[in-house]
């Protein structure tokens, strides 16, 4: 998958390691944005909300696309709103379990190499 559609897209799959460095730097662009959002300008405020909704929905495509490769449904990240654990659970999935080798209904394996 072509790194430009990684945060625009939910479908496909995603490995680890892919969804680590990407999970970081959404990370990293939302602190930013809450600084922007945290400013007295009522302008800059807006602009920054609306950066940490497009950086919210980019962690969302990623992390549905490690669920692809994980051959489990994007609903799946709705787990993440059970109040004890949930968040944890996720975690774990997304960043510590090895994806389905090979082709599954969501795609290509990541890891294998195309001629």
């Amino acid at each position: 998958m072509s790194d430009n559609n990684l945060y625009l897209s939910s479908k496909g799959r995603v490995g680890r390691w892919s969804w680590w460095i990407a999970s970081i730097a959404i990370f990293t662009a939302s602190l930013l944005a809450s600084g922007i959002a945290s400013n007295e300008s009522a302008f800059l405020r807006i602009i920054g909300w609306i950066l940490m909704i497009v950086f919210a929905a980019a962690q969302i495509n990623v992390s549905v696309k490690r669920l692809h490769d994980l051959d489990k449904s994007g609903w799946y990240y709705l787990i993440a709103i059970i109040p004890i654990g949930g968040w944890l659970v996720i975690i774990i999935w997304l960043g510590f379990v090895k994806g389905t080798t090979g082709t599954n209904k969501y795609g290509d394996d990541p890891l294998q190499k195309k001629p």
